[in-house]
């Protein structure tokens, strides 16, 4: 059975092979630890320290964040609806229309999922009475 030039190389070969995968994951470990001291350790040393500002600095931080996400993709939309020649009543429209079916679909979901959580229940509720009879 003939060997593949993988198994007939020595180990020094092999090292060589993956010197360059090496350097990388030693360089990017090192960044990451770089990183973590200077970016991350600050920020959870803060946290520590005033954890009733850090709480409040993330939530708003995040919700201005998310209402500037909605802003953008409001203005978004309506300089593309805008530019297809759509007024802004259709463009209102069109958004409470996807937003409804939207909305209908994590109701349904919703409610199927209750059904199926709630009928898990009852199997494993009634599970040990049903043993029960069958051996009694």
């Amino acid at each position: 059975m003939a060997k593949n030039n993988y198994e007939q190389m020595r180990i020094t070969e092999r090292l060589k092979e993956f010197r360059t995968l090496y350097i990388f994951i030693i360089l990017a470990s090192l960044i990451a630890l770089l990183l973590m001291n200077v970016l991350i350790f600050p920020i959870a040393l803060f946290a520590a320290k005033k954890p009733l500002l850090f709480t409040s600095a993330v939530k708003w931080g995040t919700l201005a964040l998310i209402v500037f996400y909605a802003v953008y993709r409001i203005i978004v939309k309506i300089r593309e609806y805008t530019a297809g020649g759509y007024s802004l009543y259709a463009l209102f429209k069109a958004a409470v229309k996807k937003k409804a079916h939207s909305l209908l679909y994590v109701i349904i979901i919703t409610i199927a999922a209750a059904l199926l959580f709630f009928a898990v229940y009852l199997a494993m509720r009634y599970n040990y009475f049903l043993l029960y009879e069958i051996l009694n």
